[in-house]
């Protein structure tokens, strides 16, 4: 299965650089480098933090794609919560995609964690009974995440943007734990997989 985020960094970011500084207590005044450091680690701190545990902390777009038909006629949406579908893609074999319908060709299971199904016979004849050969990949575009982001998934970033901005180097000694236990501790509600 394939994943990509498109992530406008303005909206979609779970804080600011102005609260990322003040958690730290860092005040090197209006430098803008800096500020441009602490974007970044804010990105990455929430992007690292949504893939470790399945789930997406602001509101952001996604894509998800299966790179091989769907197996038992079912799509399971990765980055929960889902505030809602846009475009489900049915991809043939040159490639082409066609838009799905909800309630004829595909149905949704769950109100933020949510499953796909599809019809065993679409609107267009080709048959999908049978054979899991005859069905085709699925693309589905989708807005995932928190509108207002919960003020323990604020923490968990800034404590782990706090981490990278101190300890600017790899970590390679046996023992050291890679990821705050506040930052853990924080996401552990939110998280679909366990694999901190």
């Amino acid at each position: 299965m394939g994943l990509q985020v498109v992530r406008n960094v303005a909206t979609s970011l779970a804080v600011t650089a102005a609260e990322a500084k003040l958690y730290m207590k860092t005040n090197y005044g209006t430098d803008a480098d800096e500020d441009n450091i602490v974007e970044e680690l804010i990105y990455s701190a929430q992007r690292f933090l949504e893939d470790m545990g399945g789930f997406s902390i602001a509101s952001s777009t996604w894509k998800a794609w299966s790179d091989r038909p769907c197996d038992l006629r079912e799509f399971i949406i990765p980055m929960q919560p889902i505030i809602s579908i846009q475009y489900v893609y049915r991809i043939d074999d040159i490639g082409t995609e066609t838009a799905l319908t909800l309630n004829t060709d595909y149905y949704k299971k769950g109100l933020t964690d949510l499953t796909l199904f599809f019809s065993a016979d679409s609107s267009d004849g080709v048959p999908r009974g049978g054979n899991v050969a005859n069905y085709y990949p699925i693309r589905v575009e989708y807005t995932a995440g928190h509108a207002t982001v919960p003020d323990d998934l604020k923490i968990a970033v800034m404590t782990l943007v706090a981490e990278n901005y101190i300890n600017r180097k790899d970590t390679t000694m046996t023992g050291i734990q890679i990821v705050p236990h506040t930052a853990i501790q924080k996401t552990a509600g939110y998280c679909r997989q366990r694999i901190f």
